[in-house]
């Protein structure tokens, strides 16, 4: 989906997504309702009913497997996290005093550099922060060692796993098949041309709503770092705060 929508505020991008979606399944609507007035034709094809049917259970099944798909990433992001502050947490507890304020370097600039999950590339100078503090920290004590070369992996190993989801997370390709799905159904609506206008227009409305607010929380989760729907840095710098 689309990262401007997803950076915009959960409301607004609420009203543009409808609103694109109930512009142009009512466009399609008046369209083929003026083609069909301009013929003599007051009744859509028999079919309609079936095509609609079909083209709607499969846009039904698309659109779940997509929000289910996304929101197990976002929840996996959000563990993900959790575990890296639980690492940072732990890692200050093993380390020599003299060496926390190299740990909090990094969990400050770690910080700093959030804001380029939204669509940017990762800081060269953060994985070089961790990888130099990696190699000079030292335990608080002997009989330390391990847990704290356990926590400093788990802290490389949560990073990268915090990058790899920061990137889209619908392929291009599921993303146009949707749009395929929503416009055909739209263009069959169209084409039911029920005898009431009213009738018709209210079907698309709904239909258009429906649609457009399945596709608002499939842009509010494409990506779990951005957004008003969004995972933020407070608790990695949290872990830190009581010290």
């Amino acid at each position: 989906m689309s990262l401007w929508l997803t950076n915009l505020p959960s409301l607004v991008s609420f009203v543009l997504v409808l609103g694109a979606a109930n512009a142009i399944a009512l466009a399609a609507t008046l369209l083929a309702r003026g083609w069909y007035g301009s013929r003599g034709v007051t009744c859509g094809p028999a079919v309609v009913s079936s095509w609609a049917t079909c083209i709607g259970a499969l846009a039904a099944v698309l659109c779940a497997f997509t929000v289910i798909t996304l929101w197990g990433i976002f929840t996996r992001a959000q563990i993900n996290t959790d575990a890296e502050a639980a690492a940072i947490r732990v890692a200050a507890r093993d380390l020599a005093p003299s060496q926390i304020p190299l740990l909090k370097a990094y969990v400050s600039a770690s910080a700093v550099e959030w804001p380029r999950m939204c669509g940017g590339v990762p800081d060269a100078r953060v994985s070089t922060m961790l990888a130099n503090f990696e190699s000079v920290a030292r335990p608080r004590a002997p009989g330390y060692e391990s847990d704290l070369a356990r926590q400093l992996a788990m802290l490389e190993e949560m990073r990268g796993e915090r990058w790899h989801g920061a990137y889209a997370t619908a392929p291009m390709e599921l993303k146009i098949a949707l749009y395929i799905i929503a416009l055909t159904l739209f263009g069959v609506l169209a084409i039911a041309l029920p005898d009431r206008l009213d009738t018709h227009l209210a079907l698309t409305v709904l239909i258009a709503t429906a649609i457009g607010a399945v596709f608002w929380v499939m842009i509010e989760l494409a990506y779990p770092y951005c957004g008003s729907v969004s995972i933020g840095p407070d608790q990695i710098t949290a872990a830190l705060q009581a010290r």
